[in-house]
Parts: structure tokens; C-alpha cells; sequence
């Protein structure tokens, strides 16, 4: 009978390094868009802000000797504005045999806190997710057949730009009449699309620094450039070629540094500044054990959460042509 010795075995820290490599080990990567807005607080599952403008500029003249009654002394009220907290969840669980396993948890060298940790990432991940591919609020309820509440979803990104009323219509800034939210003829954004959302942001006396786009896009954001450019080699002695556009400059001096994203919707760009977007947090992540059942360990990781906008039309979204017009989130005003 052959005999197996433990110097065979593969994975016993002697044999291999002591370290299990993973794309996605950094806790804050490839989330550029909600690790860099602010964070503020949730008081209750259904979280609200308010949204305000200033009046219109026009001519102004009084004569002498005016009459107090005679001046224009109305106010617009402001606009109530509302998203729901979304509770995300992951679930670890580890059997008490594989927590024995210590040398298969890499540098932590204890299974259960190296799978919290892979679990806490993918919250993380969902969140970003959320904020970038979520449609319109949906409110908690009760189940007609179950009796059982139904789960709320917070508003993304899309229907809280050029909208107040959660994405519904697609409205105009009440003071300059910029549109900062665009479906494009073609199915994939051109650049008079990105130009002339530029300018709808300039005219609304919007400050956008990031254009976050999809990897679909990046034909038409590689071609904003002159049409005979220098091209630079990526390696020596290789016939790769670097088509890089990193920051995108209009007619009005407006300038958006472009960050690629894997999870922005296909065909699909982002204008924003982190300044005006806010996590508002109704619970921080929270670790609970489950009690346990059989030979395993169990804990649950969960965090609930919305998404504020200060104002509908600091921001722009661009689609590209939906090819079935049903699937587009939003009508026109």
C-alpha cells in the first residue's frame, strides 16, 4: 500500500506560501463612487431632505417714492425629496472541521474571520452596486398571501437626477431650465451626447469633477481626441497602443476626470461631484452571531443605508438608446 506523507500534502504552510491571492482583496477596490461621498445620518426607513432654488434673475426697477405693497415679496416652498433604507445581508458560515483547517485561511489564519472578512467585501460590493443600477425607490409593504413585509430598495443614482418625483419624469432645474438627465439616439453615448450634457450641468451651475462611465463606452471616450493623435507604445518592443483620454475639457472650461467602472449599467454615463451625494446610514455594519445548528459556526453581517442627492440637478446621467423603449427609466417632462 503507498503510503501518503505529509510533506505531499498540498496547502500546509511548509509546502506553499502562506498567503491566498484574490482580485478582489482590497476592501476599497473598484468602489470609487461610494467610498467617496460623504456620509451622513438615518433616523428612520424612510429618510427625507429637502431642495431649494433661488429665483430667476429679470429686470428690476422701482421709481421713487414706491410703495411697499407694490414689491414682489412671494416665495416658492421647498421640495420634499425621499429615499428608503435598503438592508443588505451576507451570511458566513464555517463547519468546526474546516475552522481546524487553519492553514486554508492564508494569513489569518483562522477560517471563519477570512471568510467574514471575503463576506464583508461583497456587502460593500452590493452597496456600490445598489447605488449605480438601482432604478426608483421601492416602499416596504406587507404581503397580501404571505402576511410577510416585503423588502424596501433605496433609489440609485438614475432616479434621483433631473427628478423629484422618484424617476418618474425627467424635469428641468426650476431656474436655469437645464435637463440633466438624457437618453441618446444611438445606443451607445456619443460625444455631443457627453458635451452637451456639459453644458446642461455649466448652465445649471453644476460643479462636476468625476465622468464615471461603463466599459462600453470606451471607443467613444478613446476617440475625443485629435484625429491624428501621438500614440504611445505601452511596452517596448510591442505592438500594444495606449488610447488614453483621462480628463475631458469642453467650450465653457469644464473639466470631468473619466474613471472606467464595472459596474456602471452598459452604455451608460455619470457626471457627478462626491460633494453632493450622501450614504445616509440607519445602521453602521453590524457582525450578529447565529445561533449554532449542527457543526457549523454561523454569523450574519448586515448594514441599512440609503442614497441623498442635495439637489436633482448637481448631477447628469446619460443613456444610451434602450432597444426596447419600455426599458427606459424615465419619460420625458
Amino acid at each position: 500500500m503507498a503510503q501518503l506523507y505529509s510533506y505531499e500534502h498540498i496547502g500546509v504552510k511548509d509546502d506553499v506560501t502562506n498567503r491566498i491571492y484574490n482580485l478582489g482583496v482590497q476592501d476599497v477596490q473598484r468602489l470609487p463612487f461610494s467610498n467617496s461621498i460623504g456620509k451622513s445620518k438615518a433616523s428612520n426607513q424612510k429618510h427625507e431632505w429637502q431642495i431649494d432654488f433661488d429665483e430667476k434673475p429679470g429686470e428690476n426697477a422701482y421709481p421713487e417714492d414706491y410703495e411697499y405693497s407694490d414689491v414682489v415679496d412671494s416665495y416658492t416652498p421647498t421640495i420634499p425629496m425621499y429615499n428608503y433604507c435598503q438592508k443588505l445581508i451576507v451570511g458566513v458560515r464555517v463547519t468546526t472541521e474546516a475552522q481546524l483547517q487553519t492553514y486554508w485561511a492564508g494569513e489569518d489564519d483562522d477560517q471563519f474571520s477570512y471568510q467574514a472578512k471575503k463576506k464583508a467585501r461583497k456587502l460593500l460590493r452590493d452597496w456600490e452596486w445598489a447605488c449605480l443600477n438601482n432604478g426608483g425607490y421601492v416602499a416596504p409593504s406587507t404581503d397580501q398571501d404571505t402576511g410577510k413585509p416585503t423588502a424596501a430598495k433605496m433609489a440609485g443614482v438614475q432616479a434621483l437626477i433631473s427628478s423629484t418625483d422618484n424617476g418618474v419624469t425627467v424635469s428641468a432645474d426650476p431656474l436655469s431650465g437645464a435637463i440633466t438627465y438624457a437618453t441618446s439616439a444611438s445606443t451607445t453615448p456619443t460625444e455631443d451626447d457627453i458635451l452637451d450634457m456639459m453644458e446642461q450641468l455649466w448652465t445649471a451651475n453644476a460643479t462636476a469633477e468625476i465622468m464615471m462611465v461603463s466599459p462600453s463606452m470606451k471607443e467613444t471616450i478613446s476617440g475625443m481626441q485629435e484625429k491624428d493623435p501621438t500614440r504611445v507604445r505601452v511596452f517596448e518592443n510591442d505592438d500594444s497602443i495606449s488610447f488614453e483620454v483621462s480628463s475631458i475639457k469642453d467650450a465653457m472650461g469644464n473639466i470631468v476626470k473619466v474613471v472606467y467602472h464595472n459596474m456602471m449599467p452598459a452604455n451608460c454615463v455619470f457626471f457627478y461631484s462626491s460633494k453632493n451625494w450622501r450614504e445616509a446610514v440607519w445602521q453602521a455594519p453590524l457582525s450578529e452571531p447565529v445561533p449554532k445548528s449542527g457543526g457549523a459556526r454561523k454569523a450574519i453581517i448586515s448594514k441599512i443605508a440609503t442614497l441623498q442627492h442635495d439637489n436633482p440637478w448637481c448631477s447628469g446621467w446619460i443613456q444610451g438608446k434602450p432597444a426596447d423603449p419600455v426599458q427606459s427609466t424615465k419619460k420625458a417632462a
